[in-house]
């Protein structure tokens, strides 16, 4: 760990190599399988189980408005890439949760982190 060391320190340096050359949120959006023959609960159990560690590591990153988005100072984003990166998760989780290929509102999964973390960051109701 890293927590003595200056801001940004490897873990938010990392974060932010995530970001922006791997387009992290970018294929987050994208990795919901929509097919009939490929879709497998498993799947959306561990979508969000990522999303709640996102949450309770930057909460800032996760909810609340997009454009009120300030980066935390351990992650080295400017406000655009933070605001965009919020932008792409709400969307990722609202994808997971109400489209249709998805398990609408959740139905089928058991999981109750689900719901909860569909409301933190979307600020949406179950």
């Amino acid at each position: 760990c890293d927590a003595t060391a200056t801001p940004p320190g490897r873990f938010g340096k990392a974060f932010a190599s995530l970001v922006r050359d791997h387009r992290y949120d970018v294929n987050c959006q994208n990795a919901l399988a929509t097919s009939p023959q490929s879709l497998a609960f498993f799947d959306f159990r561990l979508a969000m189980m990522s999303y709640h560690n996102l949450y309770m590591s930057v909460p800032t990153l996760m909810s609340g408005p997009v454009n009120s988005t300030q980066p935390p100072s351990f992650i080295p984003l400017s406000v655009e890439e933070s605001a965009l990166f919020k932008q792409r998760m709400k969307n990722s989780v609202t994808r997971y949760w109400r489209e249709h290929g998805a398990t609408v509102k959740g139905e089928n999964n058991v999981l109750a982190t689900m719901g909860t973390m569909y409301s933190l960051i979307t600020g949406q109701p179950v």
